[in-house]
């Protein structure tokens, strides 16, 4: 009883980048995104008709 066996696969062939991968650096001004967090958070509270009470009920202190 001979059996045959298939052929082993292929292993893949691994191409490497002919460059490195660039890695992005953002810079950001941190006052600059803190007013537009601001202005953000503002204009949230006005669409959604958010109002600055607070209840002690509900915000302890």
């Amino acid at each position: 009883m001979d059996f045959e066996l298939p052929p082993p696969p292929v292993v893949p062939e691994i191409r490497h980048p002919a460059f490195p991968p660039h890695v992005k650096i953002h810079e950001a001004d941190t006052e600059v995104l803190l007013l537009v967090v601001a202005q953000d958070l503002t204009a949230v509270t006005h669409t959604w008709s958010v109002h600055n009470t607070r209840d002690d009920t509900h915000f302890p202190r």
